[in-house]
């Protein structure tokens, strides 16, 4: 069973993980090249993804960061789970694809057992941010919750993805707040962001 704190530890933390059967030590280099995969398209996660690589300096002769966007991340992670299991592949997810997606998907392609964890990498709150379209003096939860209850139709909010964390974050507050709430799923983190200047 999800519990809320499943819910706001994955939306939390972001972490790198390697094929399973891994025999190598990660801390040995490797003699070829060696893929981090991301399941968005370039953007915050991207952007994490490169940093990390940069610190893995004599892993590798060359680290090259990938993104797979699709299936709210999942075809980066079968793709994973579907390389040599010699620590060359290496998927940098959301805890969501460990801990959501197997209760969520019938036929998901991977197990959390496929998987080695090798470290949680960020830690990142989660906000929410409103659009233009909600009136300015919408300044509170409870605020934007009664905007909501009263403009049904225009209640959305976006994400990287269905089932990724946030989907479930939006959902549990529109059925915790009694409306519907429609989700807008998008390729990636880069585009369903809103920001406004001060």
């Amino acid at each position: 069973m999800i519990t809320r704190r499943d819910v706001f530890t994955a939306s939390a933390g972001m972490a790198l993980s390697a094929a399973y059967r891994a025999p190598r030590a990660l801390a040995q280099p490797l003699a070829k090249t060696t893929h981090i995969l991301s399941g968005f398209t370039p953007g915050f996660q991207d952007a994490m993804a490169r940093l990390v690589a940069g610190q893995m300096s004599g892993y590798a002769e060359t680290i090259v960061v990938e993104n797979r966007p699709g299936a709210g991340g999942r075809l980066a992670a079968e793709a994973v789970k579907n390389a040599d299991a010699d620590g060359s592949v290496m998927l940098f997810a959301p805890l969501g694809f460990m801990i959501f997606f197997p209760h969520v998907y019938r036929t998901l392609r991977y197990q959390p057992r496929d998987f080695t964890p090798v470290s949680t990498v960020a830690s990142t709150p989660t906000l929410l941010t409103v659009g233009p379209m909600v009136p300015t003096d919408v300044r509170t939860l409870a605020d934007f919750v009664a905007w909501c209850r009263a403009h049904p139709k225009l209640a959305t909010y976006g994400t990287p993805g269905a089932g990724t964390p946030l989907h479930f974050l939006g959902t549990m507050l529109g059925r915790s707040a009694g409306f519907d709430f429609l989700h807008v799923p998008y390729q990636g983190g880069a585009r369903f962001r809103i920001w406004s200047r001060a």
